[in-house]
């Protein structure tokens, strides 16, 4: 159909394009200098590269990836200057179609091993 072609250039997405944050989950535990998983699936013409943010309580708190590849995972070093906290999210979107993107529903927290906080 002509709404495809028009979505081949990345101009319309339908609907059936998405991305679709897996992990963090509701509740889950960053810890400050440990490894984190992101995983997230996609559905239509997304594109091959994908960008995650961080973000707390509607805030960009930093860029986890400008581009990494969109293969639904990416295991993450959180930095040890991140601020412990609660209300964190991430949002990934796609590099070829901005309008295709996700901020995960599930709010996590972040945590210092060291101090317990």
């Amino acid at each position: 159909s002509d709404g495809a072609e028009v979505n081949d250039y990345g101009t319309n997405p339908a609907s059936a394009d998405s991305i679709n944050i897996g992990r963090p989950e509701d509740g889950e535990i960053w810890t400050l200098g440990k490894k984190a998983n992101i995983r997230w699936n996609f559905e239509g013409a997304v594109g091959d590269f994908v960008r995650i943010e961080l973000w707390q309580n509607g805030n960009l708190v930093r860029k986890i990836k400008r581009s990494t590849e969109n293969d639904g995972k990416l295991n993450w070093r959180v930095p040890d200057d991140l601020q412990a906290g609660d209300g964190y999210n991430v949002y990934i979107r796609s590099k070829a179609v901005p309008a295709i993107d996700d901020i995960g529903d599930a709010t996590f927290s972040v945590k210092d091993a060291t101090s317990g906080k």
